[in-house]
């Protein structure tokens, strides 16, 4: 019964999602912040560079503290704290802004250059990473999915980080 679904999806996925024009989906994605760093964890298994991930902290008003590790002979662990844009302008501009406060700049592209962000997809500059979600989107394979997001927001309170998402079919 599975691989039908999977199949039907495929072939609506393929169509435009042509059998669902007219719908809509409004919604919200609570994470809970052991599940965002159980699945940091789990992405740098096996992959760890100069630089890494420890863990992130989520905290109110869209504020993140995050511990780096890092190899750097003049630094073994790193404080950041990023402030995250709430909204994201979908489908026209779909970045996502995230102001990093905590370092010097040149520390900043210096770990931007460790961490070997795939430039197409994320950009540090001025102490603001800048990810570019369509990309992110089209370089996994699910470019279909742009159009349909109507709007995305981001807010966060102490432990959970929610997603206010909006999908629609043309």
């Amino acid at each position: 019964m599975e691989s039908g679904w999977k199949a039907v999806l495929e072939r609506q996925r393929l169509s435009g999602y042509a059998g669902f024009r007219g719908a809509s989906v409004k919604g919200r994605l609570p994470v809970r912040e052991s599940l965002v760093n159980e699945a940091i964890q789990s992405a740098q298994a096996g992959k760890r560079g100069a630089a890494w991930i420890e863990r992130i902290e989520i905290r109110d008003n869209n504020l993140v503290n995050v511990s780096l590790g890092t190899t750097l002979w003049f630094l073994s662990r790193v404080s950041l704290e990023l402030a995250i844009e709430p909204i994201i302008d979908f489908p026209r501009s779909p970045l996502l802004r995230i102001h990093i406060s905590g370092l010097q700049g040149t520390i900043v592209e210096l770990i931007q250059d460790k961490l070997r962000l795939p430039p197409n997809i994320a950009v540090i500059q001025s102490r603001t990473l800048t990810i570019n979600l369509r990309a992110a989107l089209e370089t996994a394979g699910r470019a279909d999915l742009v159009p349909l997001v109507q709007y995305l927001g981001i807010t966060t309170e102490p432990g959970t980080l929610t997603l206010e998402l909006g999908l629609a079919v043309p």
